[in-house]
């Protein structure tokens, strides 16, 4: 088993494990391949040919289990998730009453350790983003004015954070942002060379208010714009759905494609009318994109708080999965916001940990051969978003959910009517809903949906 380990490994340095990741060889091994009866050149195997040479001498799945043990063959099946992690993204801080705070990555990474899943991932080495990179979103001035943050006064950095909305700086700013946007591309090069099948970015501070040349919303570098613009401008990928689930809109995301075919975003927010963060009709559902990219910018607008799962599901049902299934990624990038969830003091609505993971086994589900990357935006309920992260990552891991109840299919009438306006503004875009048949007024026969996107 080590030469498994090894292989694995080789692929690319990027790629570590930790003492507790190992997998260790079953201690009987040898004396059960003396006392077998596989083929004599199978039993002078050494470490670089003895995997090959279980393949070509096509033994049986009795043979196979009788060597490894289930929990082993999880074990090499879950090491294609990849996380990055690194605490120099803790620098970055502000007042200790502020809610964008170190402590939010922090204990999302202490909970996966405990719970037992970043041992059952490999890790992807932290990095710091290129000036060459944050060109293809940001402008070269406004790249520059972040970079070199570090090197200012305090009172300098307190001017430039004056020229922003909703924003913090510190002597360590520029290093956490470049780190979160950095891992996050990372991950992407880590999935486009087949180093690992899915991803998790648990960086901060978030990305998808920064837009090219402005900072807002605790946002420096859109880190998920800039995955995306890799992956289609130097990773050869030829579509790219971006999921963003976050409470806000993700109006630096929206702006970077919204011209362009090649990128799908998909935001589910609060919207009211403009009155809800960050206070722009760009998260109304007429908004669709143009040019190249017309439909290819699909905003779920709510018009209250307390959006349950229910609702996000409904959405999903109605509208995500169709669209997606129709648009065909080879890579989704989920800006996983979890500021939706119950008893978060700035999104106040009801999702649960639950409803974020049944949202993330449809993708997996409908989107069979795609990989998908979770790079944590908002969520600002220290224990909440923990638990929502890691039941994404279980899910990723290979850990299916169970199907929707009833009760979670039973949407609010406001969620009912933002569906309807978002199917309305796309509906000449899509063939998908052209196939679906909506009554006015109602969104109804979930139970049909739920037969055909079945879990």
């Amino acid at each position: 088993m080590q030469s498994i380990v090894r292989d694995l490994d080789d692929q690319g340095a990027s790629i570590t494990r930790s003492p507790t990741r190992e997998i260790q060889r079953p201690a009987m091994w040898l004396d059960f391949i003396k006392n077998s009866q596989m083929p004599s050149e199978m039993i002078s195997f050494t470490k670089s040919s003895w995997l090959h040479a279980l393949v070509k001498s096509f033994l049986s799945r009795r043979w196979i289990n009788s060597v490894f043990d289930a929990q082993s063959l999880r074990q090499i099946n879950s090491h294609s998730i990849g996380y990055v992690y690194d605490d120099r993204m803790c620098l970055h801080t502000g007042s200790s009453q502020h809610v964008e705070k170190p402590a939010r990555i922090q204990q999302i990474y202490h909970l996966l350790i405990e719970q037992g899943l970043l041992k059952r991932c490999v890790s992807v080495s932290a990095r710091e983003v290129t000036q060459e990179e944050l060109g293809l979103v940001h402008s070269p001035e406004y790249s520059a004015l972040i970079s070199k943050m570090g090197e200012m006064s305090r009172m300098q950095l307190a001017r430039i954070a004056r020229r922003f909305n909703s924003i913090y700086i510190s002597t360590h700013t520029s290093l956490s942002a470049s780190l979160s946007a950095g891992s996050t591309l990372a991950l992407v090069q880590a999935v486009a060379t087949r180093k690992i099948k899915h991803g998790v970015a648990i960086v901060r501070p978030p990305g998808h208010h920064a837009e090219a040349d402005s900072a807002m919303g605790f946002c420096f570098f859109n880190n998920v714009a800039l995955a995306a613009a890799l992956a289609v401008n130097k990773l050869g990928m030829k579509r790219v759905m971006i999921l963003d689930w976050d409470v806000h809109h993700g109006n630096g995301t929206q702006r970077t494609f919204f011209n362009n075919g090649k990128v799908l975003y998909v935001s589910l927010h609060r919207y009211e009318n403009a009155r809800f963060y960050p206070h722009s009709s760009d998260a109304s559902p007429e908004m669709v994109g143009a040019d190249d990219g017309e439909g290819r910018t699909i905003n779920i607008a709510w018009d209250t708080f307390v959006m349950g799962d229910a609702d996000y599901l409904t959405a999903f049902y109605r509208i995500i999965l169709p669209c997606a299934r129709e648009f065909a990624p080879g890579l989704v990038l989920i800006s996983a916001g979890f500021d939706a969830a119950k008893s978060d003091p700035v999104g106040m609505c009801n999702m649960t940990p639950n409803g974020y993971s049944i949202l993330t086994q449809l993708i997996l589900n409908h989107l069979l051969h795609c990989n998908v990357i979770v790079a944590l935006e908002g969520g600002y309920n220290l224990k909440v978003i923990s638990q929502c992260m890691a039941s994404v990552v279980r899910v990723l891991l290979g850990e299916r959910q169970e199907c929707p109840t009833l009760d979670m299919l039973r949407p609010t009438s406001i969620a009912k009517r933002a569906i309807k306006k978002t199917i309305k503004a796309h509906k000449k875009y899509w063939e998908c809903f052209s196939k679906l048949e909506h009554e006015e007024g109602k969104i109804k026969n979930n139970e049909k949906l739920i037969s055909r996107y079945h879990m």
